[in-house]
């Protein structure tokens, strides 16, 4: 019972966020063709490298900010390979 309410609910999440992305973009193909109207310029690329960046953004900051708590609280950085327990590479 459990896994199928999870399964439902999975599948209800991600048609949220299909019709999100979809949305995404019709909201900035309007804003841009609004714009050319407005001032007689095509700028779709600027508004689409506005919503890259806006979508992306937040992603590198959480890392950053995670990253951050995990040296504060001194968080382990051994990980155990095939050879023995080494410490992780960050390149």
């Amino acid at each position: 019972m459990l896994s199928t309410t999870l399964v439902a609910l999975n599948f209800v999440a991600g048609v949220g966020v299909v019709l999100g992305y979809v949305a995404q973009g019709k909201m900035i193909a309007e804003v841009s063709d609004e714009h050319d109207l407005a001032t007689g310029k095509r700028q779709e690329g600027v508004f689409y490298a506005a919503l890259s960046f806006v979508s992306k953004a937040p992603i590198g900051i959480g890392g950053m900010i995670s990253g951050f708590g995990l040296w504060l609280i001194d968080w382990p950085v051994f990980v155990y390979s095939c050879r023995g327990w080494a410490r992780a590479c960050l390149f």
